[in-house]
Order: C-alpha cells, then sequence, then structure tokens
C-alpha cells in the first residue's frame, strides 16, 4: 500500500489546525504534508483562539511522538488521536518530526534476515552489528533534528514564540501539557525550555518510556520542575516487563531485550548509557531517585508500568511493550485525567489486525514487537461488540459519582480485546435507549459472535406485576423515577432471541444484582447499613411502585411467559457485583467490583470460572459485598469471551461453584429450587 493512502487529503485538512510538521528540525515543505510559518500562525492566530472562545484554563497538549516513526506513521498518530484529545476538551498540536531512525532499523536490523541462523544469533552480536554498521551515526543524526528544531531557525522554536505571545496576549485562557513518547522526549529536552524562556509555562510535562539521556534530562528538563513545569509524569515499564520485551522480524526474535536497551547498549557514544526510561536507571541515579523514589515530591509522579490492578487511574499504565504506551488506553486515559480532572471519551484504539500507527515496516519487513496493538486474547472468529452503559446523573438525593468512570474503563478493556464498543452514559442511558441498543445488538448476532452488555447504575427490587414471581429486580435507567425501570423480565426477554452459539456476557455493577437476568427470590428494602463510600441502591418507595405498575400498564411492557427457569435453561453469562441480598458500594469515584474486575479482565484468558474466582481472591477475605457468576453449569468452565465452540480448558477437579463460596453454592441451589 502507497503511503499516501495512510491519510486522506480529507484527513489532513482536518489535521492542518494542530499540525507541525518538521523534517530535519525545520518545517517541511516537502513529503505527504508540508507545514509553513504561516501554518503555525494561523494556529495561534485561528484556529486555537476559535476553540478556546473566551473561556478560561482551556488545556492545549503539545505532543511529540517517538523515533520508530516514519512520515506517514507519524501523521497516523495525530489523525486517530486529534478527534480524542477534543472530545475531551483538550486541544492538540503535533509535532510530526521525521526522526529518520525507523529507516534505518529496518536496514540494520533486517542485516539478519533470510535463513541465517536467527535462533543461533546472539544479543551482543546484534548490538556489536548495530553499533559499527552507523547505528550510533543515525541515533546521533535523530537526536540533532531534535535538538535542531529548537535552535533559533528551528520549526519548533517558531511554535515556542507563537505560544508565548499567545500566553501574553490570552492571559488565563489556556493552560499548557506536553507529552513525549520514546525519543519525543528528546524533541521536548530542548523545547520545553525555550518554550518556558519565550513566557509559557507548562502545567503538566509527561514522558512516556523516555529515551532520553539521564545526564541530558538533568540539563535540561530537571531544572524546570517547579519553575515553568508544574508537575512531571515518567511513564514506563518495570525493569523486568523491560527486560521481557523484544525486537523481532516477522516471527523472529532479533534482540532479546527492548528498544530501550538495545539504544543503552549499542547506540549511544558510550556503552550503557543512562536512559531516563529504565527504572534501573533511575534507582542508579541518586538525582534521579530523589525525584522519583518513594520520598518524591508530590508534584512529580513516577509510573511503573504495568500497575497493579486497583491503581487510581490517573496513575494507571497497561502497557508491557516500549512501542505500545501510545496505544494503551490506561496510559493515555491517565494523561487526560490528570489534565482535566475528567475522562470524557475513552482511548480509540486500532482494532485487533489494523496496522498499527507505529509499526516498523519497511522493505526489510522488520518489526518491532511492541509498536503493534496485539490481537485479544483467545480465539476470534465473528464479530466482537459490546454495550457499556453507566449512570451518574440521577436526580437528587440519587446521584452516583463512579458509574460513568467504570463504564468508559470497561469500555476500553474491551476495546482493548478486540471488542467494538458502544457507551450509553448519564442522560442518553434511558430505558428506552438501553433497550433498543441490547436489542439490537442481541438482534444482529450471529453464530460465532461474542457480545457484551455492561451496566453500572443503581438497582432495586419491586413487586412483580405480571404474576410470575413476588419480586423482580430491577436495572435503573436515569429515567427510572417515571417507572421506567428494567426488570429481569425485561431482560429475559430480550435475551430469548439470541442465536446459539453467540457467547452474550452481563457485567452488572448495582446492587442486587445476582440473578438479575433471571428471577428475584428475596427483597432487600431496609435502609443501607452506614458503610463507607455510597451503595448502588435504590429503595423502591409506594411513589416509584405506583409509577412502575403505571409505566407497565401504559406501554404494555410486561414480557409474556414466565421467568420460572434454573440456571440450566440460561444462554447468557452473568457476573454480578455482589449477591441478590446484599449491596454493591462506589467508593473514591469507582465501583468496588469494577476497579478490581477491569484490570484483571486485561490479563484474563483462563474460564469463566477462573475469572470469577480471580475476582473474589482479589475482594480478599469477608468482603463487604460478594460478587456472583450465573450461568449454565456448563457455561462457567467455557473460555471468558471467546466464542462458542472454543477449545475449553482440561478439567481442573473443581465444580460449578458460582462464587466459588459456600455461601453463594448454597444461594444457587436455593434460587433453582424456588424456580
Amino acid at each position: 500500500m502507497d503511503d499516501r493512502d495512510l491519510v486522506t487529503p480529507a484527513q489532513l485538512t482536518g489535521l492542518r489546525p494542530h499540525l507541525v510538521n518538521l523534517t530535519r528540525g525545520m518545517l517541511s515543505d516537502s513529503g505527504l504534508a508540508t507545514t509553513s510559518a504561516q501554518d503555525v500562525d494561523r494556529i495561534f492566530a485561528e484556529h486555537l483562539p476559535a476553540f478556546v472562545d473566551g473561556r478560561a484554563d482551556v488545556p492545549v497538549v503539545l505532543w511529540a511522538h517517538g523515533g520508530l516513526v516514519d512520515e506517514a506513521s507519524g501523521l497516523r498518530i495525530a489523525e486517530r488521536q486529534v478527534r480524542w484529545w477534543l472530545d475531551n476538551g483538550v486541544y492538540p498540536i503535533f509535532f510530526a518530526w521525521e526522526a529518520g531512525f525507523s529507516d534505518a532499523l529496518h536496514q540494520l536490523l533486517g542485516s539478519f534476515v533470510g535463513g541465517r541462523g536467527l535462533d543461533a544469533v546472539t544479543d551482543r552480536l546484534v548490538e556489536w552489528t548495530v553499533r559499527h554498521l552507523g547505528g550510533r551515526a543515525v541515533w546521533g543524526s535523530m537526536k540533532s533534528s531534535a535538538e535542531r528544531a529548537s535552535a533559533p531557525d528551528g520549526g519548533a522554536r517558531l511554535v515556542a514564540q507563537a505560544l508565548g505571545a499567545f500566553v501574553r496576549d490570552h492571559p488565563g485562557a489556556v493552560r499548557l501539557h506536553a507529552v513525549g513518547h520514546s525519543a519525543g522526549a528528546i524533541l521536548h529536552r530542548h523545547f520545553v525550555p525555550v518554550a518556558v524562556a519565550e513566557g509559557a509555562a507548562f502545567d503538566s510535562l509527561s514522558l512516556l518510556a523516555p529515551a532520553l539521556r539521564v545526564d541530558a534530562f538533568h540539563a535540561g528538563l530537571a531544572p524546570l520542575v517547579g519553575h515553568g513545569v508544574a508537575e512531571l509524569a515518567l511513564i514506563t515499564m518495570d525493569r523486568d516487563h523491560e527486560r521481557a520485551d523484544v525486537c523481532a522480524v516477522g516471527s523472529f526474535t532479533v534482540y532479546h531485550d527492548s528498544l530501550l536497551l538495545l539504544i543503552r547498549a549499542a547506540l549511544e557514544d558510550e556503552e550503557l548509557t543512562p536512559i531516563l526510561g529504565l527504572e534501573e536507571s533511575v534507582h542508579a541515579d541518586p538525582g534521579l531517585w530523589s525525584l522519583f523514589g518513594p520520598g518524591g515530591p508530590a508534584d512529580v509522579r513516577p509510573v511503573w508500568a504495568p500497575t497493579a490492578p486497583g491503581t487510581p487511574p490517573e496513575a494507571a499504565s497497561t502497557s508491557t511493550t516500549h512501542g505500545g504506551f501510545d496505544d494503551d488506553p490506561a496510559t493515555m486515559e491517565g494523561i487526560v485525567r490528570r489534565i482535566t480532572g475528567r475522562l470524557a471519551q475513552p482511548y480509540p484504539v486500532a482494532r485487533a489486525g489494523e496496522r498499527a500507527p507505529d509499526v516498523l515496516a519497511g522493505p526489510a519487513g522488520v518489526t518491532v514487537v511492541g509498536a503493534t496493538t496485539a490481537a485479544a486474547p483467545g480465539a476470534r472468529t465473528g464479530a466482537r461488540r459490546a454495550l457499556c452503559v453507566g449512570i451518574n446523573a440521577y436526580p437528587d438525593p440519587n446521584t452516583l459519582s463512579g458509574c460513568v468512570a467504570d463504564a468508559e474503563s470497561w469500555a476500553a478493556a474491551l476495546v482493548r480485546r478486540g471488542f467494538e464498543t458502544e457507551t450509553l452514559l448519564d442522560g442518553a442511558a434511558t430505558r428506552q435507549a438501553i433497550v433498543d441498543r441490547l436489542g439490537g445488538l442481541v438482534g444482529s448476532a450471529e453464530p460465532g459472535d461474542v457480545i457484551v452488555f455492561q451496566y453500572a447504575g443503581h438497582g432495586t427490587t419491586v413487586a412483580d406485576v405480571d404474576g410470575d414471581e413476588l419480586f423482580d429486580q430491577a436495572l435503573c435507567p436515569v429515567d427510572f423515577a417515571s417507572g421506567a425501570l428494567l426488570v429481569d423480565d425485561d431482560l429475559r426477554a430480550l435475551f430469548a432471541d439470541l442465536p446459539d452459539q453467540v457467547n452474550l456476557t452481563c457485567f452488572l455493577d448495582c446492587c442486587h444484582s445476582a440473578t438479575a437476568t433471571r428471577r428475584a427470590y428475596l427483597r432487600h428494602v431496609d435502609e443501607p447499613p452506614p458503610e463507607p463510600g455510597r451503595p448502588r441502591f435504590i429503595l423502591a418507595d409506594a411513589a416509584l411502585e405506583a409509577a412502575h405498575r403505571a409505566f407497565r400498564q401504559r406501554t404494555g411492557a410486561t414480557p409474556a411467559g414466565r421467568s420460572t427457569r434454573g440456571t440450566e435453561a440460561m444462554r447468557e453469562i452473568t457476573f454480578s457485583a455482589c449477591l441478590q441480598s446484599e449491596l454493591a458500594f462506589e467508593t473514591g469515584g469507582r465501583g468496588d467490583y469494577s476497579r478490581i474486575a477491569v484490570p484483571l479482565l486485561d490479563t484474563a484468558q483462563g474460564t469463566n470460572q477462573q475469572f470469577q474466582e480471580q475476582v473474589l481472591a482479589a475482594f480478599g477475605r469477608n468482603p463487604r459485598q460478594t460478587p456472583f457468576l450465573d450461568s449454565a453449569p456448563s457455561a462457567a468452565s467455557r473460555p471468558l469471551l471467546a466464542p462458542r465452540g472454543t477449545p475449553e480448558p482440561a478439567p481442573d477437579g473443581t465444580a460449578d461453584r458460582g462464587t466459588g463460596s459456600r455461601a453463594a453454592t448454597v444461594l444457587r441451589a436455593v434460587a433453582d429450587l424456588l424456580d
């Protein structure tokens, strides 16, 4: 495919208000996209003022990509990100700088391709070859381009000057943030000090796996912390995952360490040069350790990826490859949360099989593993689609605070597993919208598809109105007060249309959610106990009960048939935040269940039952809520979120245990007997 097919003319037109294209440090006047001094002027004289529109403290981010990126791929990064930044209320400006390192690495590592006994090639030989066949010269040239960009005649210098003038002419209008990935940290090592000198101070500087020498950091950026850069974040892999990353040609591993370790060993002038993005370099340098160690300043944030489950989202990263940070939703969403204090839209990830923007693909066919988006775990046949619902904006006094963040987090995790995901948040999550979207998801599914329904919001129980049981469990859409509840009978009717050989999995983070797609056999109407956190629970008083009955009569929303069925008849798989007699809590702006379960979803590759047991174990002993798995017994042993028919793991001797506890087993048995 021709590089010009990667970014269309229409996309380039849309990028111009956000693009500064550089070649060897100068504004680019040739190639796929050009940037003139007039283009830079228009960004700050027309486009940015139109976005600010008289507001104050509008965030502006200046992004510099890494050295594994040619011009076309740099433009693809910008094209994929620009709408996401804007939707999150941030004005992005992208430095697309033709680092030149990608093509050189093709040639250098390509010398090992062609049936030359790759398995016998040692890492030391790779380092020697890269070093002595011109690798140092190419790397040095790339660093010179980054430095020249901020020289008096450089293209980034023009941006710094225009940025400083804008800040002076529009005091309080914007807050500036800089992000540099890999070698992009080298460009920012020169650009940020120049911009600060021009009067453009930065609220934050985020360095993702920075390929920056430690001495260069000390000389250029460290003095600015607290003096032109208010907050500094270092986001990179811990030492074990750094060592586990590899450089590969096709399916062959050429170098058994990460790109940063190759740079340190072979591309800098001195072997084993300390590099800022390596954890061991941080530990070895007293100045760095005083910044990034446990007792470091509050305005300096180290993030060692992958972070542990339950890490606050603003400090999370799940990248396990050098090239993966700018494709990692947790990393990118954490940056937005630190910049804006919220996340309006989850990060868009390249679909499985799609060429990632920073893949090394050239005549030599070299790929650096970690620059690509990994395929979803498990088999992938048919479509993978999900609907994620999160509601905070209930009428007072029922407002919640963590459900939107939960839905966004589930959506991002499902995208990472290859799902096409739609969200319904707050006011958009009416009963009718949920029914329409969920009905469409089920009705359009075909054999081999995997579909997911996720819900975070209030739950309740109400008196049954159609005579098939005593009580109905219900989800509470944003318009629930009108009687527009989504009861278990509604979900059963929607799921009745599920075609054979379709995997439908539900994740419900609300109170009384166990068996919420089948039948209520208990009713909890007591006031919630004085627990820390907020329960996701609506007490169905007389007014809500009356509104519910009137809604069902008015709309004819009572489905035909009876909900008396046991687990054997279940076609869906439902993971719930708690037992039917329990409350589901949210604390610290997240649901307790979602905060624990979502990070586990990223690494889960076993069965539904094994995932359930991992979640239970993460809740610890004596939890205040007990997550529950509700499914047909045979479904518990199927692979999680895999197409029906995917080979199942060998039996491990464990029975289908629901929540994995004796109490839950008894509870399930009672439920089936009552059915």
